[in-house]
């Protein structure tokens, strides 16, 4: 084989590397809980909890507050695939002791390097509570960048009640960074009254490329025809 034709190889196999190097990659893990409770005699209780393992799984939570989450990311050779569950709860509650409020997050940052890969979100938000004016929350959003791609956030009936608000979303994702956060909090604020807010979310990024095997023999024919004009 010529030098040329040597290059070419070269040049090609490390394009194939490249092809087959991981494409999705996690970035920031702010998954949390935090419940706080005042009294009227004594300080606020407080629980607060998040991951101990970057990433790892989590499964947290006191009576008012709790998250169960987890996420693979699989590079392989038919493409780069991330996927999770969470489901988290936040309790809110008003009464002469005091007050309780509470937040359940679940928030993840990833990097897309290649342009190609496709993002699938579906899940159920619902907030529980006997008037509009009581204050629960339940949502989901997709960032890139300050760039809001998907928001959702429970369904109001405006003459009763929240409704239990399905979502699915499903998208081509440009090469860059996003966030993706689902979010449950609860607080009454109405003296006797509850509230909570609820989330389930599951998620999948998958970034195909091509089999290592096309991309040996692209390389392997580009040198052949290399090799060929050199004679």
């Amino acid at each position: 084989m010529s030098h040329g034709g040597a290059r070419v190889v070269a040049a090609l196999l490390s394009f194939a590397a490249w092809h087959d190097a991981g494409a999705l990659t996690l970035l920031t893990d702010d998954r949390f809980v935090t419940s706080t409770t005042t009294q009227l005699v004594g300080p606020p209780l407080v629980f607060s909890a998040s991951p101990d393992t970057p990433f790892g799984p989590f499964d947290a939570g006191s009576g008012f507050v709790s998250q169960t989450s987890d996420m693979t990311l699989v590079a392989g050779p038919a493409g780069d695939v991330l996927s999770g569950h969470a489901t988290g709860t936040a309790f809110g509650d008003t009464s002469a002791d005091g007050d309780t409020y509470s937040t359940s997050e679940f928030s993840i940052g990833f990097r897309v390097d290649r342009p190609g890969a496709s993002i699938d979100l579906s899940g159920l938000l619902e907030t529980i509570a006997p008037f509009l004016v009581v204050a629960g929350e339940a949502s989901v959003e997709l960032r890139s960048g300050s760039e809001v791609l998907y928001q959702r956030s429970v369904d109001i009936d405006p003459t009763c009640c929240s409704l239990p608000t399905p979502f699915a979303f499903s998208s081509l994702l440009a090469d860059g960074t996003y966030q993706l956060t689902a979010l449950a909090s609860g607080f009454s604020g109405i003296p006797g009254n509850s509230v909570e807010g609820r989330f389930s979310l599951d998620f999948t990024v998958t970034e195909p490329v091509p089999e290592p095997g096309t991309a040996l023999l692209v390389a392997l024919g580009a040198a052949g025809l290399a090799a060929c004009r050199r004679r």
